[in-house]
């Protein structure tokens, strides 16, 4: 994280036991869990056989069969939140068109807020 909190770097890994596979595996990923935080921290200055290397050390064998960056995205919108208007008592909503206030939502994903106008309030009346 940078001085105001923000995220820099993120990493990850996703095991999944083949089908048959002993269910004892998810409990020594489990117990292994300071050892995969630091294989996590070093993903980006390693090559594939440097993960591969680590990661047989604590799971062996283990194979890396891909790579791949991720990205986070909300797929929010102003329009997914006119739900929230319907939704709302009708009696409310009138007086908060009366009264010339705007309704605020937030997305509890990635935090944005969307304002709704008396205008739009009205809408969903």
């Amino acid at each position: 994280m940078d001085e105001k909190g923000n995220i820099l770097h993120s990493y990850g890994i996703y095991a999944q036991p083949l089908p048959q596979a002993p269910t004892e595996y998810i409990h020594v990923l489990q117990q292994q869990e300071e050892a995969l935080i630091a294989i996590c921290r070093k993903l980006n200055q390693s090559n594939d056989e440097q993960v591969e290397t680590a990661l047989t050390k604590y799971f062996h064998p283990a194979h890396l069969i891909g790579k791949q960056p991720v990205q986070f995205h909300c797929g929010c919108s102003k329009e997914m939140f006119y739900g929230v208007l319907y939704a709302m008592n009708q009696q409310e909503l009138a007086q908060y068109v009366t009264d010339q206030r705007s309704i605020e939502a937030n997305c509890h994903i990635c935090g944005k807020i969307y304002s709704f106008s008396p205008a739009e309030i009205k809408k969903a009346l």
